[in-house]
């Protein structure tokens, strides 16, 4: 007959195997589902790059700096209205009965959209290609086109990004990646024409719509019923409002640098600026995406439910993650500089892009951190507040970018974006900070 203290050993040493096991399966599943959604990410910034090589081999460095120029201004559309109608369907699918608003609204309207939007640019390609006089009309019809396309477009991908597990979510970026590749590639190939880059970008975002409905259906995503009291939309168009408003913020965060490195420095220095901040930020940028499928739904969804454990636990791993995978590819821009301009631009390009690469990758980890801390202040409904916080720092933003810009040019200007980055970063974390500190 065995001892009690040898009883009591065997059971103590089993729970404990049986508690490392049950941590061990956890971190197998997190790492599973952390590579199941890089790997279409991943995929995109491969696309992206390919992109960036083609675009250098195939123009000048003035004709560079004019798309760039022209690209910039249409993100404008992306970041104040795409991602806020994305932001807001997101915010309303993680409320009692907003995934089944999201899903009646996006069975109901998606044929009439892709037709109208399909007529629109049937019509708006053959005006950009009759004549320069017609050139704006067609651009009119394109951005008409672009919003009803990307008004249910950003919905379908909101609903794959919180409902699907990540699997749906991943073929869309893959496919979101490849097409406006293809359609671009091919339009500047044609011709460099900032024009028939526009119509050649709505004509892959409706494919985009087509294929975002399919999966939608392919999926079998369901929400529950919502009833007369659910959810309370009263708040859904200020906070799209404010969405809107710091998407242009944002913009200007993201994309002012290379007008003001077009102003100070010309637009064939601008576009040596903008195609190596794509070439850097494109991964970045990948991996952020990939971290926020993979962390935002437990962060907004335990925010939601006013569960502060599952909320923090997200918000963690999200900053660990990204400050691992951040510093971890600043190493290696500062290791592989060489060997990757080689590979990825053409060479009138390698001599002036090779010193900014290890300076953007670091601030583009500051702009990935950035990134929990917004979600995080957003998801507690205080999208105003942190609008007004990330208002206050446009003006040494732009000190530093103008003045980076004027004295160094590119290199400059590469110096300046890190200083506004990391100004920007101290702000959200201190937001973040203060809102924790009543909230616990």
């Amino acid at each position: 007959m065995s001892e009690p203290g040898q009883d009591h050993a065997r059971v103590t040493g089993g729970g404990v195997m049986r508690t490392l096991r049950a941590g061990l399966a956890k971190a197998r599943a997190a790492g599973a589902g952390l590579i199941a959604t890089a790997l279409p990410q991943l995929f995109g910034a491969g696309v992206a790059l390919i992109t960036v090589r083609v675009y250098s081999q195939i123009l000048r460095p003035v004709e560079l700096g004019r798309v760039m120029l022209v690209l910039g201004g249409w993100a404008l559309l992306d970041v104040v209205y795409s991602a806020a109608v994305k932001q807001t369907a997101f915010f309303l699918a993680s409320k009692p009965g907003g995934l089944w608003i999201l899903l009646e609204r996006l069975r109901a309207d998606r044929g009439r959209t892709a037709a109208s939007s399909a007529a629109l640019l049937i019509v708006a390609g053959v005006l950009v290609r009759a004549a320069a006089d017609w050139t704006y009309v067609g651009l009119a019809l394109c951005l008409a086109a672009y919003v009803l396309i990307e008004t249910r477009r950003a919905e379908s991908v909101a609903i794959l990004g919180f409902a699907d597990n990540r699997v749906g979510f991943g073929w869309q970026t893959a496919f979101d990646a490849a097409a406006m590749a293809l359609a671009t590639s091919l339009a500047l190939y044609a011709s460099p024409d900032p024009a028939r880059l526009l119509w050649a970008s709505t004509a892959a975002r409706l494919t985009s719509l087509l294929f975002s409905g399919w999966l939608v259906r392919r999926r079998r995503i369901h929400g529950a019923r919502a009833n007369a009291q659910q959810p309370d939309r009263a708040g859904l168009p200020a906070y799209f409002r404010s969405m809107m408003a710091m998407g242009a913020v944002g913009w200007l965060f993201g994309f002012l640098d290379r007008y003001l490195v077009a102003s100070a420095g010309g637009v064939a220095i601008a576009g040596i600026y903008a195609i190596t901040v794509g070439l850097v930020g494109r991964p970045y940028n990948v991996l952020g995406a990939a971290l926020s499928t993979q962390f935002r739904p437990g962060l907004f969804s335990g925010i939601a439910a006013d569960d502060r454990a599952q909320a923090v636990r997200a918000e963690r791993r999200w900053f660990g993650s990204a400050a691992v995978l951040g510093i971890v590819g600043a190493l290696c821009f500062l290791v592989a500089a060489r060997p990757v301009v080689q590979l990825l631009l053409a060479a009138r390009y390698r001599g002036s892009a090779l010193p900014l690469l290890p300076v953007l990758a670091v601030a583009f980890t500051c702009t990935m951190l950035s990134h929990v801390f917004d979600n995080r202040i957003m998801a507690e409904g205080r999208g105003r507040t942190l609008l007004m916080i990330q208002m206050a720092g446009i003006p040494v933003a732009a000190a530093a970018l103008s003045a980076g810009a004027y004295w160094g040019g590119a290199v400059g200007a590469v110096w300046g974006r890190l200083l506004s980055e990391m100004f920007r970063l101290g702000m959200v974390a201190a937001l973040a900070a203060r809102t924790s500190g009543r909230r616990g």
